[in-house]
């Protein structure tokens, strides 16, 4: 029987592919209305492919049909996406000075605030008249008494002074403001004491709600079970997907094993969860109900979705497991594959934003990987006997995952675990054990029946698993942390994934030079592009509120100073962290005394750095008298320095002011008005963002 190509029993890839690319059209240009273009386009070819009145004509023109098909699937995914898209909006506060809001997630603790995203449900005028409204915002309390005691579901009342949520600037830092914005917020509020008021309470009448108050009811009744503390951390992260009592100390050895996926419930817990239920209903299988055995799989997993509190990535990996095991169900052969791409593609119709989550990404490449590799991996074992072949199945499982998880694992962690085949090998086949015997613990002790004896063993071997964790995590070298992946290579692995899978599946040649011509071609542009890109030293200034941080860094040396009175080593590391990793660098030496090296001079406040010469405005500056004034590149001020202007004019010639984001935005304000009168050339990084400086000339 001759084999069905892949694209012809995956139909869902050719409406997944357009779907995509959509997207991202319109999340990286959204200024554009690229939609009118591929509407009207797609319409066109479309029209003009089916004019034809016999079937030969039109299969002849099924070229154009294609074409006009994916350009009107685009145009869905760029009109799905900008409709999910917040837009932006006009807060009067002259008109309506407060505003009343609907908190609709628990209060969850940021340093010193507390965060809780919000709906506004009006706008209230000077004379107490209210305009509906139904804006999603994110607020954030002041920590005290008062506002520890919100819940989900208070109404309050407050100033209103919403503004747009911005990034800190600062180079290759995470994007905050358009995470938010995928999640439907645009706006953001600081309220402290007195700045708001509890007007009531609305029970939340939402299933995600009610699924959260059982499983709130389930980690109390798990925490009565008497298990120890570090195992019912462990089981409730691994059962019903809570993680705020894991220590800090757990994660790291997790992810340093290279198990960091086993702590976030996802598509693995889902699975084994499915593997667990589908082995007790297996009695159904002996009367000829297959269909009804699957169906009740798929029934009873939705519950357990529902009583791990319904969280998104749970609700993805739900949705994979239900088309994936539908399949059969529908009495369709090998179509594992599609079903999955199915799956994905009426998961980014409802929300599109899940494309560039960092779950759904890592569940789905996982589970495709696992699909298209898994049969190659395992036709050495398959003669085996037993033990041999388990160990097969299993090595080739937690490989194929890890074929496309790690380079994404990569990209974002910046971390590779070197031992992860070795510890998934050991740690995956225990943990189906390890989540059936948590479960029959919690339904004992909803029950009434306290199993302890299973209480014991359960303390035992999970004290066990997480110290030999823990000792794994401790080998030297066990992991290469600090790796920087840039986008093409991303690009180029995915690449090299594709044309090895169809040459194994093939079995042509072809395939492979292909592949590896690609490669040369690439690494020949890649290397012409850097020899072009010379790297230069650079002066910049962070974009954070607590002091100013400058960084002095060349492609051999990367030095941080800051005006903090309290050096913290840790914070300057943080700040420049992704810079360090992206140049390849070490470490940042952090400057907290006078210093003379070949390149660069400390002595506040002056600094010089390649030529360029630095001055950060201090108080002690007010009093000096010169009568010749010093030519400097750039002065910075900053919260400590208390003068003005005409102090700093009567000793420097500045060629630029920097204003440094820790003063006030009333102080900032003046400064670059009092420039601008001067004619002086100036940059506030609290509007402009992380100042940067490139020295080309040495």
């Amino acid at each position: 029987m001759q084999d069905i190509p892949l694209v012809s029993r995956t139909p869902f890839l050719r409406l997944l592919i357009p779907l995509i690319t959509g997207i991202c059209i319109q999340e990286f240009f959204p200024e554009v209305q690229t939609y009118l273009f591929t509407g009207m386009a797609g319409i066109i070819l479309w029209a003009f492919s089916i004019k034809h009145a016999s079937a030969i004509s039109q299969y002849r023109q099924k070229s154009l049909f294609g074409i006009a098909s994916f350009l009107l699937i685009a145009t869905i995914g760029i009109l799905i996406t900008l409709a999910n898209t917040p837009q932006k909006k006009v807060w009067n506060t002259a008109l309506y000075p407060t505003a009343i809001a609907r908190l609709d997630t628990p209060v969850k603790v940021s340093g010193k605030s507390l965060k809780v995203n919000a709906t506004v449900t009006a706008l209230c005028d000077s004379n107490g008249k209210m305009v509906p409204q139904n804006e999603k915002i994110s607020l954030i309390f002041r920590n005290d008494i008062e506002s520890e005691s919100l819940i989900e579901g208070n109404i309050i009342i407050f100033r209103q002074q919403l503004s747009i949520i911005r990034n800190n600037s600062n180079q290759y830092s995470f994007d905050y403001a358009r995470y938010m914005k995928r999640n439907g917020i645009l706006y953001s509020q600081y309220l402290k004491t007195g700045d708001w008021k509890r007007m009531g309470y609305v029970t939340p009448s939402s299933l995600t709600y009610s699924s959260q108050i059982m499983r709130d009811r389930a980690i109390e009744a798990l925490r009565k079970s008497g298990l120890s503390k570090p195992v019912l951390s462990l089981l409730e992260a691994l059962i019903l997907g809570y993680t705020g009592s894991l220590q800090a100390s757990t994660r790291a050895d997790f992810s340093a094993a290279g198990l960091s996926h086993v702590l976030a419930v996802s598509g693995l817990h889902t699975g084994i969860i499915a593997y667990l239920i589908y082995l007790l209903l297996w009695p159904l299988s002996f009367f000829g109900m297959r269909r009804i055995q699957t169906i009740a799989t798929i029934i009873i997993l939705w519950f357990y979705a529902f009583f791990t509190g319904l969280s998104p990535s749970v609700i993805r990996a739900c949705i994979m497991t239900t088309f994936v095991l539908t399949a059969p169900v529908l009495g369709r052969r090998n179509c594992s594959i599609n079903a999955l791409l199915a799956s994905a593609f009426f998961m980014l119709l409802y929300r599109p934003s899940w494309l560039f989550n960092i779950s759904f990404q890592l569940s789905f490449s996982a589970v495709l990987s696992i699909l298209l590799l898994y049969p190659y991996l395992t036709r050495w074992c398959e003669n085996t006997n037993g033990i041999i072949r388990y160990t097969g199945k299993m090595v080739a499982v937690s490989s194929a995952a890890q074929v496309g998880t790690l380079p994404i694992s990569v990209f974002y962690f910046h971390q590779i675990p070197l031992l992860f085949l070795f510890t998934n090998l050991l740690i995956l086949p225990v943990l189906p054990v390890i989540i059936g015997a948590g479960i029959l613990v919690l339904l004992s002790v909803i029950s009434g029946f306290h199993a302890s004896w299973l209480v014991h063993i359960l303390n035992i071997s999970v004290e066990f698993i997480l110290n030999f964790i823990h000792y794994i995590g401790q080998i030297p070298y066990g992991n290469i942390q600090g790796v920087w992946l840039e986008e093409r290579y991303l690009f180029l692995y995915f690449i090299f994934f594709l044309f090895i899978w169809l040459a194994l599946r093939t079995r042509q040649i072809r395939y492979l030079i292909t592949v590896m011509l690609f490669a040369v071609f690439f690494f020949i542009w890649d290397a012409h592009e850097a020899y072009k890109k010379q790297e230069y030293p650079d002066i910049a200034i962070y974009d954070t509120r607590e002091a100013t941080y400058i960084r002095l860094s060349s492609p051999a040396k990367c030095y941080i100073l800051s005006t903090d009175s309290i050096i913290n080593p840790e914070k300057n590391y943080e700040l420049c962290k992704e810079y360090l990793m992206r140049h390849r660098l070490e470490s940042c030496h952090s400057i907290n005394s006078p210093m003379s090296d070949a390149n660069i001079y400390y002595h506040p406040p002056f600094i010089g750095y390649y030529g360029k010469r630095i001055v950060i405005a201090d108080n002690s500056q007010r009093s000096y008298a010169t009568t010749n004034k010093i030519p400097v590149d750039y002065v910075v001020i900053n919260k400590n320095f208390k003068g003005k202007l005409p102090d700093i004019l009567r000793l420097y010639t500045p060629g630029i002011i920097i204003l440094s984001p820790d003063i006030y935005p009333s102080q900032a304000y003046r400064w670059g008005e009092l420039c601008k009168k001067a004619g002086i050339p100036y940059y506030d990084i609290r509007l402009q963002g992380m100042w940067i400086e490139k020295i080309k000339e040495k």
